[in-house]
This record gives C-alpha cells, sequence and structure tokens, in this order.
C-alpha cells in the first residue's frame, strides 16, 4: 500500500475505502464503496506530502483536468460526479476529483493476458476502434486535445448487453482555441507523436497518431514501430519511413524492416484488414500536416480520418468456412450483393465449382437462392463472439476435408527446425506469440470444422422432418381423393339405376362412364401402391435420421487435448513475458513451446483422419443424399394426384354432361327449372294439358283471343296442385300461371309452343314439348351441384315417366 493510500482512514461515515486502483508520480486513485447503497465511485487525490514535488505548472494541470472533467458529458469519456459531502474531508489544498468506476479494468490488463498476445478478436476490435474514436472526436469538437492517449488510460464498463470503452486521466489535456499551440509537454513516450516528442507546435493531430498507435497494438497486440526500442531509438529509424508503411521490426540479423500490411498474426477477417491497413496509413503518416488528412476536390487537406473509419465499421463483411479446404474466408457484401456473385467469390478461393457448391447458415437452414447474400449477415456485437453469422460452405456429397496442409507461422517453423538454439529474448518472445495463435488458429479451425458438422446435422434433421410433413400431406390428399373416387362411384351406381328405370342412356353410355371411372379408379390404386413405398422409404431415412442424432459424435465438444495444448502454450508463454528484466539478457532456447506445437500438429492429425469419425460423417452425408433422392419422386406424386384429381371430376363433369345432353334430346314431364336459370336463358317447358274432358284435336286458338285453362292431374298421378297455363294469342305460347297470378297481369312467357296436334291430352303424354336450356354453365359445374339442382326439383316424376315408356 502506498504511503498517500495509508495517510487515508478506512472508513469515512457511510463509506469503505476498498483499494487503490492506480497511481502515479503526483495522484493516486481509490475505489470506495457506499455501506448501504449499491454504490462505487473512483476518487482521484493529488499528492501534497512533503515526498511530492507539486511544481505551480504540476497545479495548474490538476486543476485543469478537474474543470475539464466536470464539464465534459461523453458516453465514452469517464463521467466526473460530484464529491459525497461525506468524503470532502479528505481534500486537501488541491480539489478532489470523483468519477464513475469502471469495473472491468483498464485495456493494458486486457492486452496483457497471454490469449491476447496477438490481438483481440474483431468483436472487441471494432467495439474498441468505435468507442475511442467517438471519445476522440467529441474531445476534438469541444477543442480538446487529449495527448496522453494509451492502453492504460481506456478502462472498461459494462453496460447492458456490451462492453463499453471510456477515455480517462485528462492530466495531459489541453485546451486549443484556433491559434493557440503548446511547446512543454511532460507524458507516456511510448505513445506520444513525433513532434511533440521533439517539443515542436501541434495541434489534434496528435491525438490520430496515438490513435494509430493503439489501434495497431489491440488487433496485433503490438505496438507498430519496433517496440523493444527506446523512444529516441525507434524514432530515428521511423522517420526514414514511407507514408505508407505503418509498422516496422527488427529482424534476426539486426536488419529494421517496414512493412505497408499488419502483422499476419491477428485474429481480425482478411476484409477488415485491408480496410484497416489504409486507415492506418494515415494515422501514422509522419508529417503531421499530412497526417489524417486526405486532398479533397479542391486540392486541399481534408480531415477524413474519423469518417473514414466510420465507414469502414458500417460495412458488411461475412465469414465462410470452407470445410473442404479447412479455412476461413471472409467477403465484403452490400445490400445488392447476390448469392451467384458470393458463390462466384467462393469458387475463385476453394476452387468448389458453383454448381457443386453448398451453402448452409448456422441455423441449418440452405441459402435462398432468390434473395440477396445480405441474408446471412447481422450486426456485431461485443458479447457475440461470432460477431458475423458463418457462412459454411460444403462440396455437394461430402464432409472430407482436401486440404490438411497446416498454416505454420514463418517464426514457429524455423523455431521447431532447430529448437535447441538459443535466441535472444525479445526473438523468442515474438516465436512463441506466434506458436499460441497457431495453437489458437488450429482449435478454432477444430471448432469451427465441428460447428460445420453440427450444422450439416440441423440441415438433414430439417430436411428429414419437412420429408416426413409432405409425406404426410401426400398420403392426406390422396385419402381425399379416393374419398372422392368413392362418392364418384356412388353417384354413378345411382345414375345408372336411374337411367335403367326410364331407359334414358344406351348400355354404351354407361359401359363408358363404368370405363372411365375404372380407369381412373385404377391409377389412383397404382399411385396408393407408389406412395406407400415412398412412405416407407421415408421411414427408413426417418430411423437413420434418429440413429445419427443418438451418436456420440453430435454431442463431442472440442476436443479436450487441443484444448489443453493451448492453455498449456498461454502458460509458457506467460512465463516467458513475465521473466525478470535482468534475466531478459540470457539467450534460452525454444523445446519447451516446439514440444507443445509438436504436440498440437500429431494430435490435429489424429483427429482430422480419425476413422470412425470420417465414417459417421458418411452415414450422414449418405442420409442426407437419401432424403434428397426421395423429394422427386414425392413431388412427382403430388402433381400425378393432382391431375388425376383433376380427371376424376372431369368424368364426373363428361357424365353430367351426357346426362344433360341426352334430357335436351329427349322428352321428360313436369319438370320445374330452377328459378335462376330461368332469367338468363331460354327456356322451353314440357306440359301435360290435363282436364277433366279430352281438348279436341282441331281446338283452334285465335290469334286475338286469350284462354286460360284450369290443368288438374288425372287420378292416376300425384301431382301437388293444379296447373294453371295462360296461351297468348299473340304468341300462341302456354305460359305457367300462378294461382294468385291467373286472372291478373300475364306472367313472363315461357318459350313453349302448342301445335294442334298437342291439343289432344293423349298426344300431349305420347309426345311432350323438348325441355331446352343452356346446359354450358351446367357442365362446369361440380358433382354436388348437379345434385342440388335435382333435389330442388320436386316436381320431376320418375315413377310417372316409366309408366309412360
Amino acid at each position: 500500500m502506498s504511503k498517500m493510500a495509508a495517510d487515508e482512514p478506512l472508513e469515512v461515515a457511510n463509506w469503505v475505502r476498498e483499494r487503490v486502483l492506480g497511481s502515479g508520480g503526483f495522484g493516486q486513485v481509490t475505489l470506495w464503496r457506499h455501506k448501504t447503497k449499491d454504490e462505487m465511485i473512483a476518487l482521484k487525490k493529488c499528492r501534497t506530502g512533503t515526498d511530492a514535488i507539486l511544481t505551480e505548472k504540476h497545479k495548474e494541470r490538476w486543476s485543469k483536468e478537474v474543470e475539464i472533467m466536470q464539464r465534459l458529458n461523453h458516453p465514452n469519456v469517464v463521467k466526473a460526479i460530484a464529491v459525497p459531502p461525506d468524503l470532502a474531508v479528505l481534500r486537501s489544498k488541491l480539489p478532489l476529483m470523483c468519477m464513475e468506476f469502471c469495473s472491468k479494468g483498464d485495456l493494458r490488463q486486457v492486452l496483457n493476458r497471454s490469449e491476447n498476445c496477438c490481438g483481440l478478436c474483431e468483436a472487441e476490435v471494432r467495439s474498441l476502434i468505435s468507442d475511442v474514436k467517438s471519445a476522440v472526436q467529441y474531445l476534438h469538437s469541444m477543442k480538446i486535445t487529449h495527448r496522453d492517449l494509451k492502453p492504460e488510460n481506456i478502462v472498461l464498463q459494462q453496460e447492458e448487453d456490451r462492453i463499453v470503452y471510456k477515455l480517462i486521466d485528462l492530466g495531459y489535456a489541453k485546451e486549443l482555441d484556433q491559434s493557440s499551440i503548446c511547446t512543454s509537454f511532460v507524458g507516456t513516450l511510448q505513445y506520444l507523436a513525433p513532434e511533440l516528442f521533439m517539443s515542436k507546435t501541434y495541434n489534434y493531430s496528435v491525438d490520430y497518431w496515438s490513435l494509430g498507435l493503439v489501434s495497431h497494438e489491440v488487433i496485433t497486440g503490438v505496438r507498430p514501430f519496433l517496440p523493444n526500442m527506446a523512444p529516441v531509438s525507434w524514432m530515428t529509424h521511423v522517420r526514414e519511413k514511407s507514408s505508407d508503411d505503418i509498422c516496422a521490426y527488427k529482424a534476426e540479423d539486426g536488419t529494421i524492416v517496414f512493412s505497408k500490411e499488419l502483422f499476419l498474426q491477428n485474429h481480425i477477417s482478411s476484409c477488415l484488414k485491408c480496410y484497416v491497413e489504409k486507415w492506418l496509413k494515415l494515422l501514422l503518416e509522419w508529417d503531421a500536416a499530412k497526417r489524417g488528412r486526405i486532398l479533397n476536390r479542391n486540392k486541399e487537406l481534408q480531415i477524413v480520418v474519423f469518417d473514414l473509419i466510420e465507414d469502414i465499421l458500417s460495412k458488411k463483411i461475412i465469414n465462410v468456412f470452407s470445410v473442404p479446404s479447412y479455412q476461413n474466408l471472409s467477403y465484403e457484401i452490400d445490400d445488392s450483393t447476390a448469392v451467384s456473385t458470393l458463390q462466384t467469390w467462393i469458387e475463385r478461393d476453394t476452387r468448389i465449382p458453383v454448381q457443386e457448391q453448398e451453402l448452409l447458415l448456422s441455423s441449418g437452414q440452405p441459402f435462398d437462392i432468390s434473395k440477396e447474400a445480405c441474408q446471412c449477415w447481422v450486426p456485431q456485437t461485443l458479447n457475440n463472439q461470432n460477431v458475423n453469422t458463418m457462412v459454411y460452405v460444403y462440396h455437394r456429397g461430402s464432409l472430407a476435408i482436401q486440404n490438411f496442409a497446416p498454416s505454420v507461422p514463418q517464426t514457429v517453423s524455423k523455431m521447431m527446425e532447430e529448437p535447441r538454439n538459443k535466441v535472444e529474448f525479445v526473438h523468442q518472445k515474438r516465436a512463441w506469440a506466434h506458436a499460441v495463435f497457431f495453437l489458437q488458429q488450429e482449435m478454432e479451425l477444430y471448432h469451427a470444422f465441428l460447428q460445420a458438422y453440427r450444422v450439416k446435422m440441423l440441415h438433414v434433421i430439417s430436411s428429414n422432418a419437412k420429408l416426413n410433413e409432405q409425406t404426410q400431406a401426400v398420403v392426406s390428399h390422396l385419402q381425399q381423393v379416393e374419398a372422392q373416387l368413392q362418392l364418384i362411384l356412388e353417384s354413378l351406381h345411382f345414375d345408372e339405376d336411374q337411367a335403367k328405370k326410364i331407359g334414358f342412356f344406351s348400355e354404351e353410355v354407361m359401359h363408358s362412364w363404368s370405363k372411365m371411372n375404372a380407369s381412373v379408379g385404377r391409377r389412383i390404386a397404382k399411385l396408393k401402391e407408389i406412395v406407400s413405398q415412398l412412405e416407407s422409404k421415408c421411414d427408413v431415412a426417418n430411423g437413420k435420421t434418429m440413429d445419427l442424432q443418438r451418436n456420440p459424435y453430435t454431442k463431442m465438444a472440442d476436443h479436450e487435448v487441443l484444448m489443453s495444448l493451448l492453455e498449456e502454450g498461454q502458460k509458457r508463454y506467460d512465463s516467458l513475458r513475465r521473466r525478470p528484466k535482468e534475466n531478459r539478457y540470457e539467450q534460452t532456447d525454444n523445446v519447451e513451446m516446439v514440444k507443445i506445437v509438436y504436440n498440437c500438429l500429431k494430435h490435429r492429425d489424429k483427429l482430422l483422419r480419425d476413422k470412425t469419425f470420417n465414417a459417421h460423417l458418411q452415414q450422414v452425408i449418405d442420409v442426407q443424399m437419401e432424403i434428397e433422392q426421395l423429394w422427386n419422386p414425392l413431388n412427382s406424386s403430388v402433381q400425378v394426384i393432382n391431375k388425376v384429381q383433376m380427371e376424376l371430376k372431369q368424368t364426373q363433369l363428361d357424365r353430367q354432361h351426357d346426362i344433360w345432353l341426352q334430357m335436351t334430346q329427349d322428352s321428360c314431364n313436369g319438370f320445374t327449372v330452377p328459378r335462376d336459370l330461368t332469367k338468363s336463358h331460354a327456356v322451353y317447358r314440357p306440359v301435360v294439358i290435363t282436364t277433366s274432358q279430352p281438348l279436341s284435336t282441331s281446338m283452334s286458338i285465335d290469334n286475338r283471343e286469350d284462354k286460360t285453362e284450369i290443368l288438374v292431374p288425372t287420378s292416376e298421378h300425384s301431382f301437388t296442385e293444379p296447373k294453371q297455363f295462360r296461351l297468348t294469342a299473340s304468341s300462341v305460347q302456354p305460359a305457367l300461371v300462378s294461382n294468385d297470378q291467373a286472372y291478373r297481369d300475364p306472367p313472363e312467357q315461357m318459350s313453349v309452343s302448342l301445335s294442334n296436334s298437342q291439343c289432344d291430352s293423349s298426344a300431349m303424354i305420347d309426345y311432350n314439348v323438348s325441355l331446352r336450356y343452356a346446359t354450358q354453365d351446367l357442365m362446369n359445374e361440380s358433382f354436388q351441384h348437379y345434385r342440388r339442382v335435382l333435389n330442388e326439383d320436386q316436381s320431376l316424376d320418375w315413377a310417372f315417366l316409366e309408366k309412360q315408356d
């Protein structure tokens, strides 16, 4: 515990001092917790004891920081809060600074973790750069430069569902007006912009340089320019770099190597890597006047550093895992990128022809070819490490890996060739960091491969479920058609029986009816047999799918051996990193790390060539192919069933057509046409004229005379009521008249003509007037309508007609 912390009481009223969060040359930050409230604060106090050498400049800087912090308000700048009244007693001659407590530590602590020796994952990189960029942009809008941007001054806070990065420690911040500059600075030299280090005038661009250094470090795990050299030394070399160089390192032979690209050992996608490299070239420009700027159309330098990174981070990038080539790929897409375009890119990089590619989403669902490629993209969040929805690419009909060669970093390969060679600490640390990256990469690749297997299983299970659903739908449809056939057969038998009674149709016509229905019936029987066979095959495929789900490999986690090797490699690297400085001058060999890498390669080969697992993978493919092969005959069955159903309906309509066509050619007695038909069709009614006295055959009707006769049924027949007809002189047409209209206005005239020869009642019975009306509409009606029409006709006396024959 520092002397300053020891001087403070452990408790003040309801506040308890927890621990020291950090300390510097002139100040210290302690954590205080309220006893009853769920509240914690960070209290920053300036050192004012006899051991502190505070100049007036230091005191001015301290007061300035307090004043600046109290008027800033931004989600990515740590918030200053009022000092609780109980803690005001801790104030010395200089004011206290009370701030929100960020519980997740600072960025330096994150970078020091062995798993981050080659940078953070892409989700963290994106979130951090976005937050820090936003904070710096805000400070600049407030005419403030931070001047001490570094990992130690970036803290992490958990807010709802994400980690938020915030800037702290504005002790070196400086307010600028349009013309002011500062020529004095005492700060952290490793992240200092060259012009500040060399005591030159400066502007906002000093923060661009620091932002570039921090961004490079969170991506690769190391600072870009000769991180193991003192600032005086590395600046001598770096000032010679070109504008496009974004990093420099010292080779084992002592030469300084500049690069325009990020180190390959990183965890961001290749697409994002290309864009970030362009952005870093602007940030890490040595010339402060050009830094963060480009020439606009007017040939003037324009600041684009903030807008450019915002545009980069908004780009839609999807990750693709290729099973055959055992590699991760990434592609930038937009809302108009077609799936076919994505497949062309994949063919270019994996040599898998487009027509042989199978693309699945992580849900197991295939790509919708009719939609754009953005259907697989989701926004990134820090808590979702699979930041871009992964797309899995398979060679159709296979789960085999075709490329077994591992991608070993050059430094690791050289280390494995001569493991007992003793090397300098700096080069050893770099090689071991790359070894950890290789172990991570192999773990991630195998995890992606297992995930691809699980996705394929989900696809097979989903396809099998859809197949079962479709099979049941086909069976149900076929059962409906069978029921329709049964109903039509019953109707046919009824029609045949009735037709035989009245002698309506010839045997040839009725035989054609039976023949048509029998033909359709045979096809339905054949369909039933085929569908039954398909149903049996689907049951077999369903059983095999269930067996796959019960296989132990479906519950297999990431292989424990690879995981344990990764953990061991990280421990070895961490031990090397913590080596005391006095021992770092001693050169040591790489045997320990080489053993770990060798065991990783050994187990990797064993896992990928596991015959039992590969046999199971082949079973998955076989079941998938079996399911896919059932879809075509099943879909064909649906088409045939629909066709047979239409034919079945047509046979019914054809029989209806025969019946109604015959009825227009023969006579029937007392038929009542439905009212709705009389309004749209010319109707001829057969009429039986029966009176107590037969009508004379020589009866004549005066063209100018209207007569009404009461027509009553004979004793032999049972008519429900007397019939009244009006003979209109103008048309010589008998028309049916209702009882209440017998002697009123004439009803609608029916197109039924009465000749002299029909005046005799016996002649009327032997030869009825033809019943004619439009049959075309009825031909298109269903059988149900046909039966309804017959049922509605209460006046058609089939027994009477039979006797008349």
